[in-house]
């Protein structure tokens, strides 16, 4: 007969009750996935994704900061996800539920591949506005599928083998991108302005009750919708640490 206020206090509280016993536990889940996040991502590190990132900006004179490329570390990623099925039950992370994931703003595909590769999923999506960085979540596809899904168990694979995996070249703020469909989506916010914050957070009115929502940096901006704080944490990022609101 709990209150609205009083579970959202007890939230937080659970995730900081839980969150070493889980990383114990889950110790074998990480060095598995640390191994295969070093094959998947093998040819394409953060450095070489900026690079391209940089490239592109420079040859099309775009100088919007929030393309500025920035990437969350794929392991501790991954282990966020097995956190939050592990400590919340969540049941949009677990097999066989009609499990989505979107990173909004997914540049080289690779918080997408790292929460497959920790969760299965029905399906995971990525998108991303420019069109040289997106081409290299292409790749990193054909290199999940061809070099790292082969290796993994047949229950594992079993898993996986059926998830679509897709990468769109779009503006991820753009309406007609269904991102809200997700079930768990992630969007990385740190150089986007209070405007397009906002935009970001109407369009969270469309998602379903139950569903997930990973901020980076900045936390989601009140909407009508009741969301509730799960847990903040630091995540590390390619050029450090960041706050993360989940």
């Amino acid at each position: 007969n709990r209150n609205p206020e009083a579970l959202q206090a007890q939230m937080p509280l659970l995730y900081a009750l839980k969150k070493k016993d889980m990383d114990m536990l889950l110790q074998p889940e990480k060095e598995k996935l640390t191994k295969r996040v070093g094959k998947a991502f093998k040819y394409c590190s953060a450095l070489q994704a900026k690079r391209v990132s940089q490239k592109w900006r420079t040859e099309n004179a775009d100088e919007n900061r929030a393309l500025y490329y920035g990437e969350v570390d794929p392991v501790e990623f991954g282990m966020t996800i097995h956190r939050i099925r592990g400590i919340y039950a969540h049941s949009a992370a677990q097999p066989p539920a009609k499990n989505v994931f979107y990173d909004v703003g997914s540049g080289a595909g690779k918080a997408a591949f790292a929460a497959l590769l920790a969760v299965p999923f029905q399906e995971v999506c990525g998108v991303e506005t420019i069109d040289d960085v997106y081409k290299l979540s292409e790749d990193i596809k054909k290199r999940y599928e061809t070099k790292v899904l082969p290796g993994m168990t047949k229950l594992e694979r079993d898993l996986r083998e059926k998830t679509t995996i897709k990468f769109i070249c779009a503006d991820g703020l753009d309406t007609a991108v269904d991102w809200p469909r997700g079930t768990i989506v992630l969007f990385h916010a740190t150089m986007f302005s209070q405007e397009s914050l906002r935009v970001f957070a109407d369009h969270t009115e469309f998602m379903e009750v139950g569903s997930v929502l990973i901020m980076i940096s900045k936390p989601l901006m009140t909407t009508q919708s009741k969301w509730v704080m799960l847990f903040e944490d630091s995540i590390a990022l390619a050029w450090g640490d960041a706050r993360m609101f989940v």
